[in-house]
């Protein structure tokens, strides 16, 4: 009989516990930072040459970037894919730089690290047109301590996000 007395008060006990000690339910929403995405082709005038182009591009609210870019040079069926870590976007310009994953263009061997830029038209009503630069082996370690490429061309297909306002 003692036994009867004793487990409802106990089962109540363990009952409010666990109801008052449940974990809330949250779910975590990462803030985008800017982002830098386009696709198209350009010739290169100086070197005559044809090339087709990707990237994407997406930066945390913090300002750590990851992304991919694919340049093939479709005059001489090379091809340079970078792994993209680093993303500088100041209004409708984007300045991005990484390292070589795959090559097999001589002047991109793997591991190399690389730059270039691209700017969204839209964003610049002056011009209304995107450009973007060919790709570059880099001096610099990040984007936000390097300076733009001067070789430019007039594409298609860009854009970019500046992000939220901070």
């Amino acid at each position: 009989m003692r036994v009867r007395r004793t487990v409802p008060p106990l089962l109540i006990l363990f009952l409010v516990t666990i109801a008052s000690t449940r974990p809330s339910s949250s779910a975590i929403v990462l803030e985008q930072g800017a982002s830098a995405s386009g696709e198209g082709e350009f010739f290169n005038f100086i070197q005559h040459q044809s090339f087709h182009f990707s990237f994407d591009v997406q930066a945390n609210k913090h300002g750590n970037a990851h992304g991919r870019a694919e340049f093939d040079n479709l005059t001489t069926n090379t091809q340079v894919v970078a792994k993209i870590d680093c993303l500088n976007v100041v209004g409708s310009e984007a300045l991005i730089t990484g390292t070589v994953l795959q090559s097999n263009d001589p002047i991109f061997p793997k591991q190399a690290p690389v730059i270039f830029d691209a700017v969204d038209g839209q964003l610049f009503p002056p011009f209304q047109s995107d450009t973007i630069t060919p790709l570059f082996v880099s001096p610099f370690t990040d984007c936000h301590d390097a300076a733009s490429p001067l070789t430019i061309f007039q594409v298609e297909g860009i854009t970019i996000d500046p992000g939220p306002d901070e």
